[in-house]
C-alpha cells in the first residue's frame, strides 16, 4: 500500500504516439511526400495521472485540414503545416496544468503533385462457371465499356486499360448483379465511377438444331453447291424455344481464291439469346459450270 501511494504521487514520464490525419485535399491534387504520419509526445506525469492522461491520448489525433492550400494551378508545390499550436490546443488544455510536454515535431511538410485524367477501356477478365443445362445470355457484362482514371502523371501513362476480374463463381444457375469496387484493386490512382456493376444473366437452355438450304446468291446457271444444305447445332433458353425458327438463321458461304473446290460456311446472323455450338458441314464443295 505505501508503495501504491509513492507511485500515484511520484513522477513518470510517459510516451505516446498520435495519429496525423491529411483531410480536405485540393482537388485533383496527391500527397507524394510527407514528413510524419505521427506525432511523438512525451509528458511527465504524476501517477495517478497515467491512466487518465493514456485514455485521452489514444483517442485522439492531428487533424491537418488542406482546404486553404493555395494551389495556383502548378503542378507541384511543398506546403509547411504547424503542428505545435495545434497540439497545444486539442491537445495540451485537455491535459493538467501540472503536466509538461514535448512533441517530436513542430511543423510537417507535404508535397503536392496535381493529378491528370485519361478515359481507358474497361477490360472483362471475370471467371463463371455456369451450371449443367444453363448458358450465359447475351447481355452479360459490365454496366460501361470504360472508365476515367486519374493519378500522378507516371502512374497514369502506364494505364492503357483497367482490367477486373471477379474471383470465380462455379455453379451459376441464376440472374445476378454483382458490384465491382475499384478501391479494393487499384490504389496508384483513382477510377471513375468508383464502383461498376456485372450484369450476370443466365437461363436454362435446351439444345437443338436446325437444317438450311444453301441458297446460290451467285449465277444458279453457273454455280452449284453440295450438298444442298447444312445443320446449325445451337442452344437456346428453354422459354424462347418456341419462337425460334429456320428463318431467324442466315448462313453464309465464302468462295476462296485461288484454284481450290471446298467454300467455308459461316453463321452470320442467329435469333437472339442463341449461342451457336456448331454447323454441319462447315465447308462444302462447289461446281462452276461453263
Amino acid at each position: 500500500m505505501i508503495w501504491y501511494i509513492i507511485y500515484l504521487s511520484s513522477d513518470t514520464v510517459l510516451k505516446e504516439r498520435i495519429e496525423v490525419e491529411y483531410v480536405d485535399l485540393p482537388d485533383n491534387y496527391f500527397i507524394t511526400a510527407k514528413s510524419s504520419d505521427f506525432i511523438n509526445i512525451s509528458m511527465s506525469v504524476e501517477g495517478n495521472q497515467v491512466n487518465e492522461i493514456h485514455s485521452h491520448i489514444k483517442n485522439s489525433s492531428v487533424i491537418v485540414s488542406l482546404a486553404n492550400v493555395k494551389t495556383a494551378g502548378k503542378d507541384k508545390l511543398v506546403y509547411t503545416y504547424q503542428v505545435a499550436p495545434y497540439v497545444k490546443n486539442q491537445v495540451g488544455d485537455m491535459l493538467k496544468t501540472s503536466v509538461n510536454y514535448s512533441i517530436s515535431t513542430d511543423s510537417i511538410s507535404l508535397t503536392f503533385e496535381k493529378a491528370i485524367s485519361k478515359k481507358v477501356p474497361l477490360k472483362d477478365d471475370s471467371r463463371f462457371e455456369v451450371a449443367s443445362g444453363y448458358m450465359l445470355l447475351k447481355g452479360s457484362g459490365f454496366s460501361c465499356d470504360s472508365v476515367t482514371v486519374t493519378g500522378l502523371t507516371y502512374n497514369v501513362e502506364q494505364v492503357d486499360h483497367v482490367t477486373l476480374a471477379y474471383s470465380p463463381i462455379s455453379m451459376v444457375n441464376r440472374s445476378k448483379t454483382i458490384d465491382f469496387n475499384f478501391e479494393d484493386y487499384y490504389h496508384d490512382f483513382t477510377v471513375e465511377p468508383s464502383v461498376v456493376t456485372y450484369n450476370l444473366n443466365v437461363a436454362e437452355f435446351t439444345e437443338s438444331s436446325v437444317t438450311l438450304k444453301i441458297e446460290d446468291f451467285y449465277d444458279s446457271n453457273k454455280l452449284w453447291f453440295f450438298p444442298e444444305s447444312v445443320t446449325g447445332r445451337f442452344n437456346v433458353p428453354l422459354a424462347n424455344f418456341n419462337q425460334i425458327s429456320k428463318d431467324d438463321f442466315y448462313l453464309e458461304v465464302v468462295i476462296p481464291e485461288g484454284n481450290v473446290n471446298k467454300a467455308l460456311v459461316d453463321m452470320k446472323t442467329t435469333a437472339d439469346n442463341v449461342i451457336v455450338i456448331d454447323v454441319e458441314p462447315n465447308t462444302v464443295e462447289y461446281l462452276i459450270h461453263k
